[in-house]
């Protein structure tokens, strides 16, 4: 684990051999706050918090500022499971989170599940890079590159700037060509954001979308989806303070349109803000399986 018996995540990672069933790499992290600049690792892995109290504060700038592959190519999935990832650096960050693509004959997979992604003062995207929280290392859209979100949240902090507030690209960076997100909340809390593009890879169409179930709250009030695919699935999302309305075409269908009362959002202490929602929620049983 980390931080028993292991003082930093480079020498857990090191000593990690496929003990669970899939045969992968595991890290379990212990609550408590842990500090370190960028992970990397350079083989399949899943890291695995008790719970969202077990915290990762990193401050690495360039790609991958908070997670990154040794290689920009090969078949190095990652797995993140239920614990607290923050990321604080004022230098540009092209990707807080990157994973390899390797021009398309293997299969590479970002899954996380159940974790609170958390931006300090810092920058995940920049006005002519594009790239936000989760990247993938291929120069196209690749099916065999999936991104795979589920019951996450994710707090943009107020100098990320323009397009792909939680997932981007560019020439050599758009290499998810399935992406899907379910049951997640985004706080995107800076009014100085314009026309954001909340899904975004400035490559071709990606082959599969899926958005369900999740919230989205803009910052300055034109936030768009962004993303264009072959195949787009949008159900039962909700979106406050974004460009879209209940007049609004090609956002799918049984959509909530108003503040979604999180308990407290806007708390100043980072790892603090709680994005569970109040009973009088309007997004409380307006989901889909």
């Amino acid at each position: 684990t980390f931080a028993q018996p292991y003082s930093n995540i480079a020498d857990a990672i090191s000593n990690t051999t496929g003990t669970d069933p899939n045969n992968d790499a595991v890290v379990g992290i212990k609550s408590g706050s842990h500090t370190v600049t960028q992970i990397t690792y350079s083989k399949t892995m899943r890291f695995v918090g008790v719970d969202t109290s077990a915290i990762i504060n990193t401050s690495g700038s360039g790609y991958g500022g908070a997670i990154v592959s040794s290689s920009t190519a090969g078949s190095l999935s990652l797995y993140l499971e239920t614990f607290t990832l923050t990321h604080n650096n004022t230098s540009a960050t092209y990707g807080a989170i990157r994973i390899p693509g390797d021009g398309g004959s293997t299969n590479t997979t970002c899954v996380a599940e159940g974790c609170r992604f958390l931006v300090f003062d810092a920058r995940i995207a920049d006005s002519s890079l594009w790239r936000g929280w989760f990247m993938c290392h291929d120069n196209v859209p690749r099916t065999e590159n999936s991104l795979l979100v589920t019951d996450c949240e994710f707090y943009t902090g107020s100098q990320t700037t323009a397009h792909g507030l939680t997932l981007g690209g560019s020439s050599n960076e758009d290499g998810f060509g399935i992406v899907e997100f379910n049951r997640c909340s985004i706080y995107i809390p800076s009014a100085s954001i314009s026309a954001g593009k909340v899904f975004y890879q400035s490559g071709s169409d990606i082959s599969s979308l899926t958005i369900k179930n999740t919230i989205i709250v803009g910052g300055n009030g034109d936030e768009v989806i962004g993303q264009t695919a072959t195949s787009l699935t949008l159900s039962n999302n909700c979106y406050h303070n974004t460009s879209y309305s209940s007049s609004s075409s090609s956002i799918g269908t049984n959509n909530v349109f108003g503040d979604p009362l999180f308990i407290d959002a806007t708390n100043a202490t980072l790892t603090s803000k709680d994005f569970r929602l109040r009973p009088s929620s309007p997004c409380i049983n307006a989901g889909t399986a």
